[in-house]
């Protein structure tokens, strides 16, 4: 799936945006906002640029629970996974405000839950294992995980051609993970991580049993997740695999998202191309990943909201920026010959099977 993902031609965005810039033009969007409208044209090879079809992608799971440990108090996955299936979470409203088609992926709740329209079930186990104690999951579970995640998004793709797709992701308000994880990809040592004064006592005291016999220092980044988990950041940086090599315009949302977005682009360089960061929250980690991600914020206050409404937000300003660039207004052609449409796979074979499949592994991640 790697080698098919192609590098953004920064001549196309810089094509669009000179045109952009142009007086007859230049009071279509402001400055800022043209960059982000030539990335979406460059991302898709199409004029004028869209994102018609959007659509929400919340990756779940649990942490901690898949050696058959209840979930800690207020910390079961379950719970806003089923509020949003409900429609009472507030991504329901926001979602509707903004036209965005909203779909939840399980790959690790512990526990069972209900069939729903909106929910995909592609469980690896009932949450990963105490990282306290050991290992989050096997290198193994941690490539299933990327390619669960990959292959629902492709899936979408094949039926919807979705034009945009904001990652998130759900854990039960278990953080530690994802902040280990991004101490981890930052080269935080572990002094440094329980020094950190924006984690609370309660958190310290957690970290501190985790980092016991861990140095945050790792061989690759599938390591590092096998080690720290969760299952929802595996499938996220799934997600985002996907949408690059479907030519999709990705925002990332919270903390574990913006780790599975490093995650993604240390998989593959090309994948930083097609990101787009809506917002920033108050936590200095998640600060701290964006800004190795080095791409401009559509929203200059942070959002500290809950599950994928940052991002969701964010895709709602792109879309409204990119509608005032309509079908009436001339445009150049810098695009060339369009490139032939990839052929929709069946999800019986190739790199739709399931990653179960002891006929797949890691070279599932390059040689498709």
């Amino acid at each position: 799936m790697i080698r098919r993902i192609e590098v953004v031609s920064e001549a196309r965005v810089s094509a669009v945006e000179q045109w952009l810039s142009e007086p007859e033009h230049r009071e279509i969007v402001g400055e800022e906002m043209r960059r982000q409208v030539a990335r979406v044209c460059a991302i898709h090879r199409h004029q004028p640029p869209r994102l018609n079809r959007r659509m929400t992608l919340v990756c779940a799971a649990d942490c901690g629970t898949g050696t058959g440990q209840e979930p800690r108090q207020g910390c079961w996955a379950g719970e806003p996974v089923m509020n949003l299936l409900d429609g009472v979470a507030p991504l329901n409203n926001l979602a509707r405000q903004v036209g965005v088609h909203l779909r939840l992926l399980d790959v690790g709740v512990a526990g069972e839950i209900p069939a729903h329209p909106s929910l995909i079930q592609r469980k690896i186990a009932w949450g990963t294992a105490p990282i306290k104690d050991g290992p989050a999951m096997g290198r193994s579970q941690a490539v299933e995980s990327v390619l669960a995640g990959h292959d629902t998004m492709s899936e979408f793709y094949s039926t919807r051609a979705v034009d945009a797709v904001v990652v998130a992701g759900v854990n039960g308000g278990d953080d530690i993970p994802a902040t280990l994880c991004s101490a981890s990809l930052l080269g935080m040592s572990p002094e440094q991580v329980l020094a950190e004064p924006s984690l609370a006592s309660s958190d310290v005291s957690r970290i501190g049993g985790s980092l016991a016999d861990r140095d945050l220092k790792y061989a690759d980044t599938l390591a590092m997740l096998a080690d720290l988990g969760g299952f929802e950041v595996g499938a996220m940086a799934g997600v985002y695999l996907a949408a690059a090599r479907h030519g999709v315009v990705a925002f990332v949302d919270g903390l574990g998202s913006a780790v599975a977005a490093r995650l993604a682009i240390d998989l593959c360089p090309q994948v930083e191309d097609y990101l787009f960061v809506g917002h920033s929250s108050e936590n200095s980690f998640h600060q701290r990943i964006l800004a190795k991600l080095d791409k401009q914020r559509l929203l200059a206050f942070p959002v500290d909201g809950d599950v994928g409404v940052g991002g969701t937000i964010g895709l709602g300003v792109l879309a409204s920026a990119v509608s005032l660039w309509g079908e009436g207004v001339p445009r150049p052609d810098v695009w060339g010959a369009p490139p032939a449409p990839e052929r929709p796979h069946s999800s019986k074979g190739g790199y739709f099977a399931s990653a179960s499949d002891s006929s797949m592994g890691e070279s599932e991640l390059e040689d498709d």
